[in-house]
């Protein structure tokens, strides 16, 4: 099973700023955090969180995200969950190998056509020539 997790780290660090007053040494601080590499130096990590955010159970391939988990996918979509690339699956779907769903002028693929696309199609042990 994998599973996507998100991950919080809250780190903080001291500094000394010349300034005139509290406001500019704040707007001295916030001007350097806003550099692509500013305040450099040592940080300390004060508290690090983790959540699970979704998982693909063992029998499918596509996430189950709370509150997001649509019944169709693109053929963008489905050729990311698959690994392949978008024409491979427009020719699979072209060649009635993936079951397909139109919406307008869309096409859409089935978690279903995509579970059942990777069954028919598992294959297991050496798919050659026979050996001598």
């Amino acid at each position: 099973m994998r599973y996507r997790i998100r991950i919080t780290q809250v780190q903080v660090a001291d500094r000394s700023v010349l300034a005139k007053d509290e406001e500019h040494a704040m707007e001295k601080i916030r001007a350097e955090l806003n550099k692509p590499y500013g305040l450099l130096g040592r940080w300390e990590t004060a508290s690090t969180e983790a959540e699970i955010v979704a998982h693909e159970p063992s029998e499918g391939i596509i996430p189950t995200i709370p509150g997001e988990s649509p019944l169709l996918m693109s053929i963008k979509d489905t050729a990311t969950h698959l690994g392949i690339p978008a024409g491979r699956v427009y020719e699979l779907v072209n060649t009635g190998e993936i079951d397909h769903v139109r919406v307008g002028r869309r096409t859409y693929v089935s978690r279903a056509a995509v579970t059942k696309f990777i069954e028919t199609n598992t294959r297991s042990g050496y798919q050659g020539a026979d050996p001598l």
